[in-house]
């Protein structure tokens, strides 16, 4: 049985730890506000002696929203850190650079924030758009 040896670039991989971590502070920050939304309309609605719908609720833009951006992100995380990985072992295993698989997850990263305050703020940008072709082309 013959021995597969990794090779890794110790810059590298800390620069594809770094745009994991940023990625999963960015989900992380989007729960953060999905919550705050709810309890901040909770007693808003309390106020109003309203009743309050936390899940899906589509009368409130801005529940829908925090709510559609969680999850959003939640259903390309599956893809998205499955993909990045194995193209960091295939790199790893090739022993070429895997640089081009970090920049391509920070793309990504920076593609979902400027998506989701979109979603959540109302900032308007064409870098989503950029940003999430730039990734396609790169991987």
């Amino acid at each position: 049985m013959e021995t597969v040896t990794l090779k890794a670039d110790a810059g590298e991989l800390a620069f594809a730890a770094y745009a994991l971590v940023v990625y999963l502070v960015v989900f992380l920050g989007l729960q953060l506000n999905q919550s705050a939304t709810s309890q901040i309309l909770r007693r808003e609605y309390k106020k109003k002696e309203k009743r309050f719908i936390k899940y899906y609720n589509i009368d409130e833009p801005r529940q829908f929203a925090a709510d559609r951006a969680v999850g959003n992100m939640h259903e390309h995380m599956a893809p998205i850190l499955a993909l990045f990985f194995a193209a960091m072992f295939a790199c790893m295993y090739n022993g070429t650079s895997s640089a081009n698989v970090s920049y391509a997850m920070w793309l990504y990263t920076v593609s979902s924030i400027c998506n989701q305050l979109q979603r959540v703020v109302g900032v308007t940008s064409n870098a989503a758009a950029f940003t999430t072709s730039a990734f396609c082309a790169a991987t």
